[in-house]
Order: C-alpha cells, then structure tokens, then sequence
C-alpha cells in the first residue's frame, strides 16, 4: 500500500485509533499525524514530541529502558527492506502496553521519506492470552 493522499491519511489514522509519525530519511519527525492518541500512549509528565524532533525522542518516552534503541534498530532494518508492503512487529511499551508497528513508504514524497504507524494492541494481546 503506498501512502499517496495525506488528508486520507489523516482520516484513517484518527478513526482508527492509530498514530502516525512522518518520518524523513535522517529520522527527523516532519509531521504527527493524530497527536491526542499518541498522547495518550506518553508519560504525561512528559513534553509532547514535536515535528523537528528525531524519531529517538518518541521511542524513548514510548519503550522502557533500552528497548527503544532494539525498536529503532528494527524500524531503520524495515524500512531498509520495505516496497510497498506494510511491515508489522509487536513490541511492549511504557506499562506493559503492546503496539503493531508499521512502516509505508511515502510515495512522491522527498526520498527517503516514510510513514510510522502505531496501534495499541493490548486488548488483543490479552485477550489472546485468555483464550490460550
């Protein structure tokens, strides 16, 4: 799926309940797309990332410890691997969330340029782990 119309985007993303992270090739943040989900995923003690901030900034308020450098590392090696597929992993979060990560490219955008899908997926998780 390439990702072509940001209006569209947008719409998706906020009725979804998905946040989006427009990303360019230096890892620089140009755009969040559907903040007061993501808000609702960070530290509220903390400072809302904003666009000109690197990707770094929202990993390490999302992931505890040392995991937001094995998150980035991932996303930078999907990234490298992706065209035009969605690429998904699940990884835990600040209080023991779990979210779906997915990475698009953004066709006719400057080169290099991506976009970082994030979906809350604890519910699901849980009640996976019921049914188990």
């Amino acid at each position: 799926m390439r990702c072509d119309d940001q209006q569209l985007i947008d719409a998706l993303l906020g009725t979804a309940g998905v946040a989006g992270l427009r990303i360019a090739a230096d890892h620089t943040i140009l755009a969040i797309c559907n903040e007061m989900q993501l808000r609702d995923w960070l530290p509220p003690e903390k400072p809302m990332p904003r666009a000109g901030e690197t990707l770094a900034v929202v990993l390490q308020l999302m992931f505890e410890g040392s995991e937001h450098a094995r998150v980035e590392q991932a996303l930078c090696e999907r990234r490298e691997a992706i065209s035009g597929v969605t690429s998904r992993g699940r990884v835990r979060g600040m209080q023991s969330r779990s979210f779906d990560l997915g990475v698009l490219p953004q066709h006719g955008a400057a080169s290099g340029e991506w976009l970082l899908t994030i979906t809350e997926t604890t519910a699901v998780r849980a009640l996976a782990l019921a049914l188990e």
